[in-house]
């Protein structure tokens, strides 16, 4: 949800961001599939290993068993985290948009699962003047796992063509 908090902190003060790189993010140009909440809400609920390691099989679209230190983190996080009941991504409205000006980068892989990643980019591009968005091949909503050197690419290209604006 990291991507969906620092957009809606964005957009309440966009006067204190000087960018914004947005990874993948939950709800907020699109809302979030029904078939996310069927696949992650039983291993959020019942945390046992086994649900976990299949909903995050799904959520990354690749199918594969995770690394082992990454799993015990995802494990970890999941059997730890308090239920997402409390706050649930969204979809921004495009008056949201009114005042926000901040250079901001969208990466979506093109095996999103939580939502149609082509839809998102274009809603995205209508909301955001000058955006810079890439779709990532291959990649699912995991893409800093999956893709993390191309991630890691276009971040960096994105900072320093902001730097040498």
């Amino acid at each position: 949800m990291g991507g969906y908090l620092a957009l809606n902190y964005g957009l309440a003060h966009p006067e204190q961001l000087t960018s914004l790189a947005l990874l993948a993010p939950a709800g907020s140009f699109h809302p979030m599939s029904l078939k996310f909440f069927a696949k992650i809400y039983p291993a959020l609920l019942l945390r046992t290993e086994k649900r976990i390691d299949r909903a995050f099989r799904w959520f990354s679209g690749t199918g594969q068993p995770l690394d082992p230190i990454f799993r015990s983190q995802v494990i970890a996080g999941y059997q730890n985290a308090k239920p997402l009941l409390q706050l649930m991504p969204s979809s921004f409205k495009p008056e949201d948009f009114s005042r926000y000006r901040v250079p901001t980068l969208l990466l979506v892989g093109d095996k999103e699962v939580i939502y149609p990643p082509l839809e998102v980019v274009a809603r995205a591009k209508r909301l955001i003047p000058g955006l810079h968005v890439h779709v990532i091949p291959g990649a699912s909503h995991s893409l800093t796992i999956e893709h993390a050197d191309d991630v890691n690419h276009l971040l960096l290209r994105f900072l320093a063509e902001l730097r040498s604006e």
